[in-house]
């Protein structure tokens, strides 16, 4: 089970799309490599994603220098190991203007 941030802002749902256009355009990719997270889940992919049989689903929670989480992350490694979905970090939430935005479908 994912474990919840340690930081408790308010938390809001918003559309996948928007909360994966955030990520994109706000340098958090780039971020996050430089910082080690906290694994906080893994098993195989849900079916229903379309991966090859055998993908592997990891769910990452990075904290900043302050020691505030401010994203959850899933990455997808087939069993070659390489990453799906075309990308490697697939946001779950992100803290946006200290709200906790969560993807809905």
């Amino acid at each position: 089970m994912t474990r919840p941030p340690k930081n408790r802002p308010p938390a809001k749902s918003i559309d996948f799309a928007e909360l994966q256009r955030y990520f994109d355009n706000n340098g958090l990719e780039g971020r996050m490599e430089s910082l080690r997270p906290a694994e906080v889940d893994y098993g195989p992919a849900p079916k229903n994603l379309g991966y090859p049989k055998g993908t592997v689903s990891f769910a990452y929670l990075y904290t900043d220098e302050d020691g505030n989480d401010f994203a959850l992350v899933a990455v997808f490694r087939s069993p070659e190991g390489e990453f799906c979905g075309g990308r490697k970090y697939h946001p779950i939430a992100l803290l946006i203007d200290g709200v906790w935005r969560h993807a809905t479908r």
